[in-house]
């Protein structure tokens, strides 16, 4: 029985997990997921569920708590995910002291970023984050993907970001795809990233009107509720819009390189654009990605584009 399981951990040990998950980018992560990474089952799920909820007992209070009282075995299992998870931890816990002193002898998110394929140098202004967290990351001069993520494990920085920046360092951590995919164009099961799930998240970033302008200029009927949306706003600042959004569409299609001349030999051919467009698994992100390309990419643009549309578009043919 549960209940007769000897007790495997002293006090003197969980004190030790309390201070070192006190101060852990993971703390707040749930115990199901951070068990999993590990090979441990963790019963309870939830956003409740996590380190920070249980080392705010002491030992002796943690034999109370509900759903542990007289089950040793599930205590044990608890430290067991926090210490095996610490051996995860550790190392990152003082990464920006320790790049400072020993000039990159610690690289291990650089590691990560390989292991994934995915250039440290990435631009951070091609990666999904909050406006907040955008600003920050730009009032500090970080560009690249590797400088934010030592930016956003600085101490004096915690305090300012939103939980995007944390949660996303969180998931490269645990290699959580589902987390990392909503800041980088990463594909399930593959490693490096992907030009049509990049524009799906510069798609996503787009305000709605913005968004139904695109599919105007770019030949695409609309649905009933998209055209009755479009006659009711008419936002002031969507020119400005479509001017941001075409210097990150050629920051992207930049960065992408062989990639984008693909998508430009596609653009021609609806069926193979659409194909294209598919590991994005949103219909509504693809049709205005699909847009986006028409636009930006087709050599006939100026068929199905006039006015702003065509003078930014002829921009990327220079």
């Amino acid at each position: 029985m549960a209940s007769e399981t000897p007790e495997k951990y002293s006090a003197q040990e969980w004190e030790h997990f309390r201070k070192r998950f006190s101060n852990s980018i993971l703390k707040t992560t749930e115990l199901a997921e951070l068990g999993r990474s590990v090979g441990i089952s963790w019963p309870f799920k939830g956003s409740g569920e996590t380190p920070e909820k249980y080392i705010s007992f002491s030992f002796e209070e943690l034999q109370s708590v509900p759903g542990l009282i007289g089950k040793k075995k599930r205590v044990n299992d608890l430290m067991d995910v926090l210490r095996e998870i610490l051996a995860f931890d550790d190392p990152f816990s003082n990464m920006m002291d320790t790049v400072e002193k020993k000039s990159g002898e610690n690289r291990i998110y650089e590691d990560i970023l390989k292991k994934l394929g995915v250039s440290e140098n990435y631009p951070v202004g091609l990666m999904s984050f909050s406006h907040k967290t955008k600003e920050l990351l730009h009032s500090n001069g970080i560009k690249t993907l590797i400088e934010a993520i030592h930016f956003g494990n600085r101490s004096s920085a915690k305090s300012e970001m939103d939980n995007d920046l944390y949660s996303f360092i969180n998931s490269l951590v645990l290699i959580n795809e589902t987390t990392i995919r909503k800041h980088l164009p990463l594909r399930s099961g593959q490693s490096g990233l992907h030009l049509p799930e990049a524009i799906g998240l510069l798609v996503r970033d787009i305000d709605k009107s913005a968004r139904i302008e695109l599919l105007v200029q770019a030949g695409i009927p609309l649905a009933d509720s998209e055209s009755s949306a479009r006659e009711a706003t008419a936002p002031k600042n969507l020119e400005t819009l479509l001017k941001v959004i075409a210097v990150r569409f050629n920051e992207l299609c930049s960065w992408f390189g062989e990639q984008t001349n693909e998508l430009k030999q596609l653009c021609h051919s609806t069926e193979s654009i659409e194909r294209y467009f598919l590991p994005i698994n949103d219909a509504a992100i693809e049709r205005v990605a699909i847009a986006l390309s028409i636009i930006y990419l087709r050599d006939d643009t100026g068929k199905t584009t006039n006015g702003l549309f065509k003078k930014m578009s002829n921009l990327f043919k220079k």
